[in-house]
């Protein structure tokens, strides 16, 4: 004769373990994320606190750069610009809206949880 034998499983909740408090779960599911462009962008010229002003003005008060290189032989300028809560598609539309002879670099979105 066969006999049936019953298998049970339990499932633990991924929500939090018990060494976590529960208010340190909570306050991870309400961090809210916010959408980052980072991108280079060369431009003619050795001055870049013109460019920076620019895209300071264009892209919101949140948005850093910095400077990465200066090309004295070609006379450009290489700056890292990251711009937070912008999609790709409006960092490139206000860049070539406002620089006519930039060279945009590669240019990458990751999120940022706060």
């Amino acid at each position: 004769m066969l006999q049936a034998s019953v298998v049970q499983a339990s499932v633990a909740s991924p929500l939090r373990s018990s060494s976590q408090p529960v208010a340190q779960s909570i306050a991870r599911a309400t961090r809210k994320s916010h959408t980052v462009v980072a991108f280079d962008i060369t431009l003619p010229g050795l001055d870049s606190s013109g460019p920076r002003r620019i895209l300071q003005r264009a892209l919101g008060g949140d948005a850093r750069m910095q400077v990465m290189a200066t090309d004295r032989r070609h006379d450009c300028v290489t700056l890292h610009v990251e711009a937070p809560s912008r999609s790709l598609a409006d960092v490139i539309g206000i860049v070539t809206s406002r620089f006519e002879s930039a060279t945009l670099g590669r240019a990458t979105t990751y999120s940022l949880r706060r």
